[in-house]
């Protein structure tokens, strides 16, 4: 399947790199524009639901008690980050593993088994801010000084990591950019970090002979090496290792956007989907985590996935932990075509319902009542897919009016017109679908032809 929003958010981060390197340049106005563009996009968003919005606020999330989670302690076995601000965190409320589950088999038993019991050395402990080491100019830092924290120790070795002393333009948070050990002898760029690396980890073409550092292929950490599949409960498995490419390293230790000392506003919580957080199993000292948000679509809930580190910081799923779900089409009861073979962004199959460029791992309806609903297919896991009743149901009718009303590609190219000028033509191409998730909550998802059209992201 391709996604549209790898292809247009997740733009090439060496692109960026090249464009902050011309000469023309001007780093104040990419600052003013990142910052510019996030309001105007809140506006955006916020605009066409802002009482919705705030219903889900006040009355749609006191009546859905099972996603209100009750103030716990640290989610690792070690001393845990500070976290600015710290959302409540609690085992997942609808997540009730039967005694006899495992949640890894096969080969993952036996990372599942390192991850709890490490053999290459390795300690982690809260993020300390350090001083700047100067060891590495990082590509998308605005003002070319960045941040150092160590987070963890190998004997009488520091571990260190580096990232952008600003926010980036082509990722959410602020991923690590580095990570390095420090002892007598001096600094060495540990390049593979986790034995779960892709097999171009090694060889990426980088030029570090300008620089007063080593590079160490060799070094692995087990506590970093996750299994391939997790399975918090019975018939529910996430694919916790599914780089198979390298993109970033940040796709294996982690973003730091809350760090000490990050300041991570409640505004940024909401951005990065995190409003509210739940443990769905433990990973020797680190956590498979689901955040939450409010969605786009009023009365649902975004959904997103990640891997809470030892140090803090946040591997991201970025929708690869449940692609197996999404990657295929809806097959119909009828035999009926998914009416996205006909999408021009080529995106076959389910996806989250959501604002274009910004669509989280899932959607999640709120309040779900059943008689809106009928059964009409499966969905790639060979789940059941229910569609509206005749006449469509109020999740699909603001769903269609979001993306109807909030379309605009074809402004500059009159080919990218929403297809759906009607609710009963978005309903007759069964645009909008739910399904249950193994652990009791309801998914909504769309036809990748019923997404909001918009001809970029920048």
């Amino acid at each position: 399947m391709t996604d549209i929003r790898d292809v247009l958010q997740h733009r090439n981060a060496n692109l960026a790199h090249s464009l902050r390197n011309s000469d023309e340049f001007d780093a104040p106005a990419a600052r003013s524009a990142v910052r510019r563009k996030r309001a105007t996009r809140t506006a955006l968003t916020s605009c066409a639901a802002v009482v919705a919005v705030a219903a889900i606020g006040t009355g749609a999330w006191a009546g859905y008690g099972a996603l209100q989670p009750t103030p716990a302690g640290s989610p690792t076995a070690t001393p845990s980050p500070s976290v600015t601000p710290s959302p409540s965190v609690t085992p997942s409320p609808s997540v009730t593993p039967s005694p006899e589950h495992q949640i890894v088999t096969g080969a993952d038993v036996g990372i599942l088994e390192r991850l709890e019991n490490p053999t290459t050395g390795e300690t982690w402990h809260e993020p300390v801010k350090i001083e700047n080491l100067g060891l590495l100019s990082i590509p998308g830092s605005i003002d070319d000084t960045n941040k150092y924290y160590e987070v963890g120790n190998r004997g009488d070795t520091r571990i260190v990591v580096a990232f952008a002393s600003e926010d980036v333009w082509w990722s959410a948070g602020r991923p690590i950019e580095a990570m390095f050990e420090l002892d007598a002898a001096g600094a060495r760029l540990i390049y593979c970090p986790t034995t779960r690396m892709p097999a171009d980890c090694t060889d990426r073409g980088d030029d570090f002979s300008n620089y007063e550092f080593t590079v160490d292929t060799e070094t692995h950490y087990d506590s970093l090496t996750y299994p391939v599949n997790t399975s918090p409960m019975d018939g529910w498995v996430l694919n916790t290792a599914p780089a198979t490419q390298y993109r970033s390293i940040a796709d294996f230790v982690g973003e730091a956007s809350e760090f000490p000392g990050i300041n991570t506003t409640p505004e940024d919580a909401t951005q990065l989907g995190r409003d509210q957080r739940f443990q769905l199993a433990a990973l020797g000292d680190s956590w498979l985590m689901e955040y939450r948000a409010n969605g786009t679509v009023s009365g649902t809930l975004f959904s997103r996935y990640g891997i809470q580190t030892p140090y803090g910081a946040v591997v991201q799923s970025d929708r690869r932990f449940m692609a197996p779900w999404y990657g295929s089409v809806v097959t119909w009861d009828d035999g009926t075509p998914p009416s996205s073979d006909k999408n021009p962004y080529g995106e076959s199959g389910a996806m989250p319902v959501a604002e274009a460029c910004t669509s989280p791992d899932e959607t999640l309806i709120a309040d779900f009542d059943q008689k809106e609903w009928r059964p009409a297919g499966t969905h790639a896991m060979g789940g059941v897919v229910y569609i509206p009743v005749a006449g469509g149901n109020d999740i699909a009718k603001r769903t269609w009016t979001w993306m109807h009303d909030n379309s605009w590609a074809d402004q500059v190219d009159p080919d990218l017109k929403y297809p759906y000028d009607t609710y009963a033509k978005f309903l007759g191409a069964r645009s909008v679908f739910a399904w249950q998730r193994p652990d009791g909550e309801w998914v909504l998802a769309m036809d990748g032809n019923a997404a909001q059209r918009v001809y970029e992201c920048a």
